[in-house]
């Protein structure tokens, strides 16, 4: 498909998911912060919800990269659709004007009947 701008009613969801991203990299850093200010005493914890927090970044961007995905498709089929239409409307004016002629050339056929012009 071509190039086609997106006129989609629903924003990009990239922004939306940085911002979780970003809590949650915050979130790793203050529980780095707090194995560390503890002496470590929290080090299972904090390593547990670190661990937690890196798996739903990870999974934010699997999510980012299907939003994409499913975006593309949606502005090709959406695309597709339109040259669906235009064809569709190309044909019907083309039988518009076919239908037209084969009524003016009905009439001519007539008209010759009529007078006997006909051979």
């Amino acid at each position: 498909m071509t190039d086609y701008i997106d006129k989609s009613p629903i924003p990009n969801t990239c922004p939306v998911i940085d911002k979780i991203i970003d809590a949650m990299q915050l979130a790793i850093y203050e529980a780095e912060y707090i194995t560390r200010d503890s002496g470590g005493s929290y080090e299972f914890q904090t390593n547990w919800i670190i661990g937690g927090l890196n798996i739903a970044i990870s999974d934010m961007e699997k999510i980012r990269q299907e939003n994409q995905a499913m975006r593309k498709w949606a502005i090709d089929e959406h695309q597709r659709a339109e040259e669906a239409k235009k064809e569709r409307d190309d044909a019907i004016e083309r039988y518009d004007v076919l239908e037209l002629e084969i009524n003016y050339l009905r009439e001519q056929l007539k008209e010759e009947v009529e007078y006997g012009t006909i051979h």
